[in-house]
């Protein structure tokens, strides 16, 4: 959805609508465009925070080097990512900034889905798998 609302305010160059913190002479967006950059920039915001989130969970249950590695190089790809947005808006949307942010948030997608995909793996491995008769099959790694 941050995908979607980011490339809809770039190719109808609403980008520059919003200044940092508000939006014309008001805190609150008015009109439509106004308030889909305003979404935009909340869902990152909420992404963002997510990420960060998980990072510090990583550490204090301690999941693992690889997984924690992993939201590691999210949240630093996050922290890239605000920086371009925040150069992006400073520099009235140049295209090379524009296209960095494009990359930058591409890079944070995968790095999301391959975490989940690795988790997902993960967890599935350490389970056993049960058909309605409740009698455990054994899983390759149990043999």
């Amino acid at each position: 959805m941050i995908f979607g609302l980011g490339a809809y305010v770039k190719h109808d160059s609403l980008g520059m609508i919003c200044g940092a913190f508000a939006c014309r002479d008001s805190v609150l967006p008015m009109t439509v465009p106004e308030m889909l950059q305003t979404l935009h920039r909340g869902l990152a915001f909420v992404s963002a925070l997510y990420i960060f989130f998980l990072v510090y969970l990583s550490f204090k249950n301690r999941w693992g080097d690889k997984l924690q590695n992993r939201l590691i190089f999210s949240a630093i790809t996050v922290f890239i990512q605000l920086v371009l947005g925040v150069l992006t808006i400073m520099k009235v949307i140049d295209i090379s900034w524009a296209m960095l942010h494009l990359a930058t948030g591409t890079l944070l997608f995968a790095l999301v889905v391959e975490a989940r995909v690795f988790l997902g793996t993960a967890a599935f491995l350490k389970t056993r798998l049960s058909i309605a008769t409740n009698q455990p099959i054994l899983n390759k790694t149990d043999v």
